[in-house]
């Protein structure tokens, strides 16, 4: 078996268990924080985000790993290759684990290859193995490491895959490294950016607010948990730049919550709070997201098109344009 530990990003440790291997994105810390419900607790330990990323002239990729919890039924591993198109491998019965000898379509040339794990399932890495006499190399640097914070919309919990996530998209387009520990149906919450530190980065995203609307988090709560989470970033900002996203349409809002709030109410909460760090800059999810059931696969969350517009957006944000 290959080891993968000088190709594998986007995880803060690995396991060796009698089963394999398993991928951690979080910190045991992390993992710890949400594990307030069973839910909470699969989603946290899903490989989000988990790639291997390398150089290789070798022409296949043997991948072996058996599927734990799945947060949405999504199977698939994507590879892609520096020349080639992109392509994405199912498996048929996800009872009977993944096992298949992957195409790299180098021609016994040293190219790039990316190999993305199913972002919704937790994993148990069995076998990896390139064709006997490859080489392998590591690829070039990424450009800094986003840390992704959030909710549904930043796991990706709608993304049709790995790759057509808003996170993965982003580091393509930046040629930056990513690390995602966002979970589904989390709230604004100081303690997950306090614990995202044990990732590191470069840079950090925050993206909370529709589940706090959606589950009437009080106005004094939410106010009070937003000011301590970008007094966290602003401590943070000499050592990773902080971005904090106001969150986008919400086309399936059908009046005020049962505090009588309004999503717009959580938006502003957010907005004031930030106003009051130079050192953070905060992304107009409004302005740069179109409210067009279109790019909704819900009421929601992006699809695969909107999750391209959404990445576009923040890569402006980045970059310095308005958004």
């Amino acid at each position: 078996m290959l080891d993968i530990l000088p190709f594998v990003y986007g995880v803060h440790h690995l396991e060796k268990t009698p089963g394999g291997i398993l991928l951690h994105r979080m910190s045991s810390e992390l993992e710890t924080f949400y594990h307030y419900n069973d839910a909470a607790f699969i989603r946290a330990n899903c490989v989000t985000n988990v790639r291997l990323r390398f150089r290789t002239n070798s022409r296949t990729l043997y991948l072996k790993f058996v599927y734990g919890p799945f947060a949405r039924p999504i199977s698939c591993v994507d590879v892609l290759v520096e020349g080639a198109e992109p392509l994405c491998v199912d498996v048929e019965k996800v009872e009977e684990g993944f096992a298949k000898e992957l195409p790299l379509r180098t021609n016994g040339e040293m190219r790039d290859v990316q190999v993305s794990f199913p972002h919704l399932a937790q994993i148990i890495l069995q076998d990896i193995r390139l064709e006997e006499g490859a080489c392998i190399e590591a690829s070039a640097p990424l450009k800094g490491k986003m840390v992704f914070v959030g909710d549904s919309i930043f796991q990706g919990m709608t993304s049709s895959s790995a790759e057509n996530s808003i996170e993965a998209i982003f580091g393509r387009k930046l040629g930056c490294d990513i690390h995602n520990i966002a979970v589904g149906g989390a709230v604004m919450q100081p303690d997950a950016v306090r614990l995202s530190r044990a990732v590191g980065g470069t840079m950090v995203a925050i993206n909370f607010g529709v589940n706090d609307f959606a589950q009437s988090i009080p106005m004094a709560v939410f106010e009070q948990r937003t000011r301590d989470v970008v007094r966290l970033l602003a401590e943070d900002a000499s050592n990773r730049k902080p971005y904090v996203v106001v969150p986008i349409p919400f086309p399936g809002e059908n009046g005020p919550n049962k505090e009588g709030l309004t999503s717009e109410d959580y938006r502003n909460c957010i907005r004031k709070a930030v106003a009051e760090y130079p050192c953070i800059t905060l992304v107009e999810g409004m302005e740069f997201y179109p409210n067009d059931r279109k790019y909704f696969i819900d009421s929601c969350h992006p699809n695969d098109a909107g999750a391209a517009i959404y990445a576009e957006g923040f890569v402006k944000a980045v970059m310095g344009q308005h958004c």
